[in-house]
């Protein structure tokens, strides 16, 4: 026939849409290189011994893709993290029920590249009676724990407050406890179904030094119906922290798509597992972190994981307002071709 070949060419799978083709291509024309540049990084920030004694430490748990092809090509490296909020403490609230499962979820977060965490049961609400005191020597007591299993984890004392009137002399007599128990930033969760405007609350709170951390807003109905509130709780000085389940859909399609569109716009300061046991949200953290990357960049993605989460567990001063984020390589592509 001419010297034409019968054999019928090579396709690229069916898609339906170009957002689907750029889903195909992206990863496969641009993510490849970068991951062979971060895993050369890796080898050489982190030794291999540091390695080592975590790997005595962490056992074999069960683990999460959380939807992520691929993942440990792109989130080998991610050491360092510090997770603000979860809830590591045994029968005090509805976390882990016994030592044995905090030292569970303690492990998970290490496999998760977690070095330091803070302690954050809830306090106020359905959780009166957990005062600080008795906070801070749970919080001592699962040190001493760890260190004797060898484990790399740093825990400090922290607490997750519902929203109260009651809250801010409880806080100055050290009842309620800030994160880190550092007298810096105090972690505030709202009603789930109602988004309280804390203008009032953050100002009384930063007359006295204290910045205000919203735990997981993107998981607040009224938030995300009124997604105008977080906006103008970010200007009155609030940080957002969302939980790393939430970027990866462990709470269902809508609150992921939320939570992304809160990234993307540079509302977001923190990135938190609000782990309660070993399973679900504790293995979230590295598939979220992978996310960031692809949509913000490492950078960013770094600051939300490490650099300010660091900063609250020291104490320091974490920067207030909308961050500035850096699009997607495809979103520059497709805004160079708009000016053009």
């Amino acid at each position: 026939m001419g010297g034409l070949s019968t054999r019928a060419p090579k396709e690229l799978p069916r898609r339906n849409t170009t957002i689907d083709l750029i889903r195909y291509l992206y990863p496969r024309l641009f993510l490849g290189r970068r991951d062979e540049v971060r895993s050369r990084e890796s080898e050489s920030r982190f030794p291999k011994a540091t390695l080592t004694r975590k790997a005595a430490f962490v056992r074999v748990l069960p683990s999460s893709d959380h939807g992520i092809q691929d993942k440990d090509a792109l989130v080998s490296d991610v050491r360092g993290l510090v997770d603000i909020h979860c809830h590591l403490l045994p029968g005090v609230d509805d976390g882990p029920p016994e030592w044995s499962v905090s030292l569970e979820t303690a492990r998970a977060l290490v496999a998760q590249g977690v070095s330091c965490a803070i302690a954050t049961p809830h306090q106020l609400g359905v959780y009166p009676n957990n005062h600080g005191e008795m906070i801070r020597q749970r919080t001592a007591e699962l040190q001493d724990l760890l260190a004797s299993e060898g484990g790399p984890l740093q825990v400090l004392p922290g607490a997750e407050i519902h929203i109260e009137a009651t809250l801010m002399p409880r806080l100055r007599s050290g009842q309620l406890l800030t994160l880190a128990d550092r007298g810096r930033h105090v972690l505030i969760e709202m009603p789930e179904a109602v988004f309280l405007p804390p203008g009032r609350l953050v100002a009384e709170l930063k007359a006295a030094g204290i910045v205000v951390v919203l735990a997981h807003p993107e998981r607040n109905r009224g938030a995300m119906g009124h997604p105008e509130l977080l906006d103008a709780a970010v200007r009155d000085g609030c940080l957002l922290q969302v939980t790393a389940g939430s970027l990866t859909g462990l709470f269902g399609s809508r609150v992921q798509a939320f939570a992304e569109t809160l990234v993307r716009r540079g509302l977001v300061r923190l990135v938190a597992t609000d782990a309660h046991g070993p399973q679900g949200r504790a293995t979230a953290l590295r598939p979220a972190y992978l996310r960031v990357v692809q949509w913000i960049g490492e950078k960013a993605a770094e600051e939300l994981f490490s650099t300010d989460p660091s900063r609250i567990a020291t104490g320091s001063v974490v920067a207030s307002g909308r961050r500035n984020v850096e699009k997607s390589g495809w979103s520059k592509w497709f805004a160079r071709k708009s000016a053009a």
